[in-house]
Order: C-alpha cells, then structure tokens, then sequence
C-alpha cells in the first residue's frame, strides 16, 4: 500500500499538490470544529429554576402625599384604585373631623369628596362593596363627647354622596371588618368612651336587603376591640387588640366565613393595639399601632403625677412601628420592614398590592400626623436583568399645627 503511494505521489505535480496541501488542511479545520464541541468536559450541578412566591415581598415604606387635617382614628377602604379615608379625631380642633378623600397611589394626590354627614366618626369600621361599588362606615365615637353610635352610612362613590342605611343592633367603635361574597363583617369592639365593656360578637350586614343577622362569637375569655383585620380566601383573620381587663393582646382569631366557625391560630410576635392593617398577596398586613395609653415612660413616679404624668402619656405613648405578616398558608408571622414615622390609630389598607397608612397618633413628634406612608409589594419572578428603580426622596413629616391649651386624651383612654 505504501508502494502504491509513492508511485501516486510521484505523478502529482506541484500545482495539484499544493491543492491537495490546502485541501487537506480545510479538512482537519472541518474535523477540528464537528469534533471539539462534543468533548466532555467537567460540569458541576445544574442551578433550579427559582421559584417565585405569589404572594410577593414588601417593599420600604416611603412618605406619600400627606392628608389635610393632623388626625387619629380614622376609616378607610379602597376600591381597588384609590383609597377612601375619612374621620378621626383632631387635637388641634379638639374635636372629630369630618373630611374625607380619595387617596391615588399611583398619581400621589389626594381629591377631596363630600364630607362625612356626621362627627361620631372616631375608629369607625369602613368596608367597601365591590357588587355595589358604595363604601359602608358603621359606628364610630364622637371623642370629645365619649359618644358610640350605632349608624350605619353608605357612600355612593358614583355620585358623591352620603346616606344611611339600617341601625346596627348595638352602638360599636372599635371593630374588626371585612367583606367577603356580598356580605360585610363587623367583630367585637367597645360601647362607651371606654376599653369596658368589650364585645366578641360577630354581626352579618347584608347591603342589598340593609339588614343585619348575629353570627358565632369568638371563644375568647375577654371582650376586645382595636385588633387589626382582613379577609384572605373566605377567612376573616382577627388579630391584636386591647380586652376588657385593659390588657394588649396578641391574639390571632380565624373565622371560616361559610361554617361560621373561629378559630385559634399562631399568635402575633407581641401584643399590638389599634395597628393599621391590609390584605396584599394572600397575607394579612399588622403594621404600627402598640399599646398608646401604657408603657413605663408614661407612668407616673413620684418625681411626675397627675397632670404632669397625663401630658407625658399624651405626648409619649408606647407605639410602633412594625410590620408582622401572617401567612394563613403555613399559620406563621414574618417580620416585614418598618414604617418610617411610629403611628398608632392609623388609617389603613391596601390599594391594589400597595398599602397605605394614614395619619396617627406617635411617640415621636409630630405626636398627631398628617403624614402618609405606602410600600408598594413586589411580586412574581424577576427579569434577569432587573431595571433598576430610581430612589424615592421621602417627603418632609409635615410641621404640626399649634395645639390648643386644653388636652384630650385619645379615645378608651386609660
């Protein structure tokens, strides 16, 4: 075989030789690029693919517009596209207010609507009902007065107007709501000026036939009011709250809508009274609130009684300004990040996957605030590349407005 080559080779001539010579190499190069890729090389364990939680993670609270008037204590529910807000109690007119607006997130502004028809308005219950698309604010206290009424008022979101709709059965400040499936919620809360007596029932309002029926209790030892609420999944979760024996409570209470049932689940991390709270994602939102009226800088010693002691509790009350998340999935709370501004009595709820804290009562100046704060929820998987999002400069806590001599105490003051 070798014999035979070298007799071809000695017939080739140059030119056809050096065709060959390129020939060859332009195979080689064909063999090298097939072959080359193939060759196994060392890999190490292909990474999961993430999994996103649906039920997103919170953001930071930043400041938004701010409210008009400095107050506590007042209702508020969305539509699902801005928020309505509106009552509350006011130092600086010592007295209820009666404003009320709409809040937009995305636009930062608010627009002010017909004013609330009546001042009985502190820590009242607003519930919004989507089939109607009307805003239903039950009870509420006029402060100054230590008033509960027992008025149900419907706004008309279409026309901007205001009307009443049936009594309740007993006058309430104070409660737990929430709507689910064309019927609205209203749980325990206060009858007088005071933490005492404290109720566990559970009220049905039906807002096409304007009529109440009385559901299963909650199977707690005490009366309670000012927990924080929602409605996840045909379930009302009701937790925190100040009982009858004047005690902040860390209780979570799960009522099955349908079996008009309750149930105990996982208590909050620490007691929380008159907290804000929103529903984003699946989980309950408790953020601020605390346990205003006690705490060891505003009890009186012997160097600090009386009046001085009372000024000191008005000024310095014991509030917070967390986030804990429950998730009715897994029965457990979760940390989430903090407001800026501490704020019992605020205002809350969440407008799509934005939640949205008004106003207050805080142990930082300024103690009453117009000031509002929103933490917008992120949600699903990211983008590879992420676009990054500007930062937010937080607005200035506006510079409360001078106080009149005479003191009022929020309300169920002890």
């Amino acid at each position: 075989m070798l014999v035979e080559l070298s007799k071809v080779k000695e017939r080739v001539s140059p030119a056809t030789k050096t065709h060959l010579v390129r020939a060859l190499s332009y195979l080689l190069l064909l063999i090298a690029a097939c072959v080359i890729p193939f060759v196994p090389t060392a890999t190490g364990t292909p990474s999961p693919t993430p999994t996103c939680s649906p039920a997103g993670s919170p953001g930071p609270w930043t400041y938004a517009a701010p409210v008009e008037d400095e107050h506590y204590g007042g209702f508020m529910d969305s539509d699902g596209t801005f928020g309505y807000e509106g009552g509350g109690y006011a130092f600086y007119k010592s007295d209820n207010i009666d404003e009320f607006g709409k809040f937009d997130p995305v636009a930062n502004s608010w627009t002010p609507l017909a004013p609330v028809p009546d001042l009985n308005n502190c820590m009242a219950s607003g519930v919004y009902a989507p089939d109607l698309n009307k805003l239903f604010v039950f009870g509420g206290e006029r402060v100054s007065l230590a008033t509960v009424v027992d008025t149900t008022r419907i706004y008309d979101i279409a026309t901007n107007t205001w009307g009443t709709g049936a009594p309740m059965p007993d006058v309430r400040a104070f409660m737990a709501s929430g709507y689910y499936n064309g019927k609205i919620y209203l749980v325990g809360g206060y009858s007088t000026g005071s933490y005492a007596p404290a109720f566990l029932q559970t009220w049905e309002y039906d807002p096409v036939a304007n009529t109440f029926a009385t559901k299963a209790s909650i199977p707690a030892s005490a009366g309670f009011g000012g927990a924080g609420s929602g409605v996840v999944n045909g379930h009302l979760y009701v937790a925190g709250g100040r009982d009858a024996n004047n005690t902040v409570i860390a209780t979570t209470w799960d009522y099955d809508i349908a079996a008009d049932t309750w149930t105990a689940r996982a208590n909050l991390p620490t007691g929380v009274n008159v907290p804000g709270s929103a529903v984003i994602g699946g989980k309950l939102w408790i953020f601020g609130g605390g346990d205003p009226h006690a705490g060891s800088g505003t009890e009186p010693t012997s160097a600090n009684k009386g009046l001085r002691a009372s000024f000191n509790r008005l000024l310095h009350p014991n509030t917070t300004d967390a986030l804990e998340l429950y998730d009715p999935a897994t029965n457990t709370w979760s940390d989430g990040r903090s407001l800026n501004h501490p704020r019992s009595y605020p205002a809350a709820t969440n407008v799509g996957n934005t939640a949205v804290a008004v106003g207050g009562y805080s142990e930082i100046g300024p103690y009453i605030t117009n000031s509002v704060e929103i933490n917008v929820t992120s949600g699903g998987c990211a983008s590879p590349t992420p676009t990054a999002t500007p930062p937010q400069t937080p607005r200035p806590i506006p510079t409360p407005r001078p106080r009149p001599t005479a003191l009022h105490r929020p309300a169920h003051a002890s």
